[in-house]
């Protein structure tokens, strides 16, 4: 699915307490190893976003492009320690079209760099090999070193 989703960043919060003139980044968090499964995911074409508040630092005040990337909610996740794995959880929430957690279901999103809109489907078992995330006020970034598909599941036709 191609979508341009909602995103509601932790790291905007931090960007509110933070005077107007100074940017403020949000802590590193990883690298870690993730595990799961794709509950949900949409592919984000590469884009052009408006500077939020034109004249602020960092990414809140500039122009910039966005690199294609999926916007992935993982569940049954195993990999990072209880610590990372709640940074994670805080720093970056999507919400993907037409996915609802099932009651008393919460994963973990993840926002995944990418060209390929194929290349990942709802049900794959992926591990995530040293995913790191940033970000300040305006935007969030990552990155990981591989992306291994462990199990997908048959093709429709």
């Amino acid at each position: 699915m191609r979508a341009r989703p909602t995103r509601t960043i932790a790291a905007l919060a931090v960007g509110a307490a933070v005077s107007r003139l100074t940017a403020a980044p949000m802590p590193p968090i990883g690298p870690a190893d993730i595990t799961g499964t794709i509950a949900a995911l949409c592919w984000v074409d590469r884009h052009e976003e408006k500077a939020r508040i034109p004249g602020a630092s960092g990414t809140l005040g500039v122009d910039r492009v966005i690199g294609a990337h999926y916007l992935v909610i993982l569940h049954d996740v195993a990999g990072p320690d209880g610590k990372t794995l709640e940074a994670l959880a805080a720093a970056l929430c999507v919400t993907v079209p037409g996915y609802l957690a099932p009651p008393g279901q919460r994963g973990l999103s993840l926002q995944l760099n990418s060209d390929d809109p194929g290349l990942l489907r709802a049900g794959m078992r992926i591990r995530v090999i040293g995913y790191e995330l940033g970000g300040d006020e305006g935007a969030v970034w990552t990155r990981y070193d591989k992306l291994e598909i462990l199990d997908a599941p048959a093709e429709r036709d």
